[in-house]
Order: C-alpha cells, then sequence, then structure tokens
C-alpha cells in the first residue's frame, strides 16, 4: 500500500506545483469584482480597496501556496534520506508575525479612509429623499418637493449630492444598489442616513438584502438616474398632479384612474385579478369583506393599514398590509372605488371628501 502511495505521489507532485501556481495566478489577477459598473464616487473608493485587498490576498496565496510546494517537493520521501530533528525557528515566525501585521496596516489605512468617505456626507447637499420600506415595497417621499411615490423607480438627478434618510414601517428591511457601492439597513423606528452622487444617467437595479417575509423576493426596485434637464420635468409633472383638485369626479373617472394606481400599489399583493395569494392575502375579487364592513372601514384601512387577523370568504389571514397614507385622497378613493367595483364587486363609489374626512 506504502509503495503505491509513494508512486501516486511521485506521478503527482510536479504536475501539483505548476497546478497549484497557475490557480494562485488566476486568482490573484482575474480582478472578478462584483462592483466593477461603479456610477458613484462611493463605489469607485469602494472599488479601490477591494482590489488592493484582492491584490494582497491573492499575493499571499500564490506565496503561500509556493512555498508550500516548493516544500512538498522538495523533502518528499525518500528511502535515502534521514529525517532532521529541529525545534522551532525565531528568525521565520518573526517574519510570518511583522508582514502580516504590515499587510493589515496597508489595508487597514485606506480601508478607514473609504469608511469615513462614505460615512460622512458633503456639505454641498441639493435635496433629501425619504427611502421606506414596506412589506413589500419601497415608498419614496421628496419632502422639498412634496412629492410622494411608491412602487415606482426612485428617481435621482445626475451629478449631484443626494442625502437618503432610509427607515422602514413595519420590519427590518434593507435597501441595498450594488452600483452605487452601498447598502443600508430600514429599521423600524430608526432612520439611517446615507448620500449618493450618481454620476451617470441609467436605470440601476436595487433589491432587499434582508429577508422581510413571504414576499421578500417582491422586493426589487429601480434607481432611475436623469439628467438635471428631465428631473426637473419630472418633478414639475409630478408637483402638479399632486396639486390637482380633488373633485368632483365620476365613478367612470375613479374607475380608470384606479385601475392604473391599483397596478402599481395594491396588485403585487393582491394580484391583477383580484384574487390575492390564499392563505397569505385575501382577495378583493367576489370578496365578502366588502359586505361585512362599511365604508369607512374600508378607508381606515387603506389609510393607516391592517395588523391583526380577518376572515374573508371563510378563510382567515393574518393581516399585515401598510397604510398608504401617503397617497393623495384623489388616489386613494380611485384605489378604493375600483376594488369596490372590479371584477363582478357592485359596492358603490368612495369620494376624494369621505377619504379627506378621514383622515388623521
Amino acid at each position: 500500500m506504502v509503495e503505491r502511495w509513494q508512486e501516486a505521489l511521485k506521478r503527482f507532485e510536479g504536475k501539483a506545483l505548476l497546478g497549484v501556481l497557475a490557480w494562485g495566478l488566476m486568482a490573484s489577477a482575474a480582478g472578478a469584482n462584483p462592483m466593477d459598473a461603479a456610477v458613484t464616487p462611493i463605489a469607485s473608493e469602494v472599488n479601490s480597496v477591494y482590489n488592493l485587498i484582492l491584490w494582497i490576498t491573492g499575493g499571499l496565496f500564490v506565496g503561500v501556496w509556493a512555498v508550500m510546494g516548493y516544500a512538498l517537493w522538495k523533502f518528499r520521501y525518500r528511502k535515502d534520506r534521514k529525517v532532521n530533528d529541529f525545534h522551532g525557528n525565531l528568525t521565520l515566525e518573526v517574519v510570518w508575525t511583522v508582514i502580516p501585521v504590515i499587510l493589515l496596516i496597508i489595508i487597514s489605512v485606506p480601508a478607514f479612509r473609504v469608511l469615513q468617505f462614505t460615512e460622512y456626507a458633503p456639505k454641498d447637499i441639493s435635496e433629501t429623499v425619504e427611502v421606506i420600506g414596506h412589506q413589500f415595497f419601497w415608498e419614496y417621499r421628496y419632502p422639498d418637493s412634496s412629492i410622494t411615490i411608491a412602487n415606482q423607480p426612485l428617481r435621482l438627478p445626475v451629478g449631484q449630492n443626494i442625502r437618503l434618510l432610509v427607515t422602514s414601517d413595519d420590519v427590518i428591511h434593507n435597501f441595498s444598489v450594488p452600483a452605487f457601492g452601498f447598502k443600508q439597513d430600514a429599521i423600524p423606528g430608526r432612520v439611517n442616513e446615507r448620500w449618493v452622487r450618481v454620476d451617470k444617467a441609467g436605470t440601476y437595479d436595487g433589491y432587499c438584502a434582508a429577508l422581510c417575509g413571504a414576499l421578500h423576493a417582491n422586493m426589487l426596485f429601480k434607481v432611475e438616474a436623469m439628467e438635471p434637464e428631465a428631473y426637473a420635468a419630472w418633478k414639475a409633472e409630478n408637483q402638479k398632479a399632486a396639486a390637482a383638485p380633488t373633485g368632483p369626479v365620476t365613478q367612470e373617472q375613479l374607475m380608470a384612474a384606479g385601475e392604473k394606481l391599483y397596478a402599481s400599489n395594491c396588485a403585487s399583493c393582491h394580484q391583477v385579478n383580484g384574487q390575492g395569494l390564499p392563505g397569505v392575502f385575501p382577495p378583493l375579487a367576489n370578496s365578502d369583506w366588502f359586505d361585512k364592513t362599511d365604508k369607512n372601514a374600508h378607508i381606515d384601512v387603506m389609510l393607516n393599514g391592517l395588523r391583526g387577523e380577518i376572515t374573508v370568504n371563510g378563510q382567515k389571514y393574518n393581516g399585515v398590509m401598510p397604510g398608504f397614507g401617503h397617497l393623495s385622497d384623489l388616489d386613494l378613493a380611485a384605489i378604493a372605488t375600483y376594488e369596490r367595483n372590479a371584477w363582478g364587486n357592485n359596492h358603490g363609489v368612495i369620494t376624494p371628501e369621505e377619504v379627506k374626512a378621514l383622515r388623521k
């Protein structure tokens, strides 16, 4: 048995050394950086530290395996060799202690500098945007412009420093955009601050990086970086829409607007066809909930959300619906009217004035 192992090692030893060296070289030179498409100063700075660490650890990998490979080859077993008996080598032990300390210092200095750069916002902040996580969507508020949107891309101007105030309405979420080079926890009752400046116009993917519930996968979102002129036009259009009069409006107008608003705000849970998800989200189509409650209860749920068990069509649901009080009276009236009269329902109209009367 021993002889067979010795023969196998003799055949393997040369190829093994070359393989180890090639593997180390590829690992250190591949530059497989998950943030190559950096579009913010933060992402660029993080990339620089990432690449520094990659080259240092890659060099260590190659060096350690080269020494090990050489030792395995140089001091391999032979019948005519006598094993040396020695204990410790002070010089070697000092060297392999001092070198890692020096390398850690080389890594920690730029890493600390980048940490400072990412944590503290510059003084020339042009706008503040509030980012609020919900189960299971994102809401964005622009307090300087009185604009609130949800289930839409987060719009940001190119080339301007923006302060992001990140929080949550229910459970812990995590606001993450890989191309921006950071992610930030969204914690109920706490506001975390980040800043960002997008240097290239485009649409960037984001996601919730914290497991937040049954439909965590729905927490994908987009960030649309717009040229300043296009961003100003978008803001003006949304400010005009927010200032639109609340009435009088007809049922047909409410239904037409409600269908679009429902698709962007409600369909991810209750589904486009109003059937919901059995055992998770109650149906709105042919729902006996409308028969058991009045208009005011419907408006209250839309304004303030729902917490606690409810029974719809004989099935129990653990209600975890967030409030949509950030929407205007007209928008809420449109959604409620659509829900009460779509998919074969026939439960009457809710007007903006009725929503306004119950808004706290």
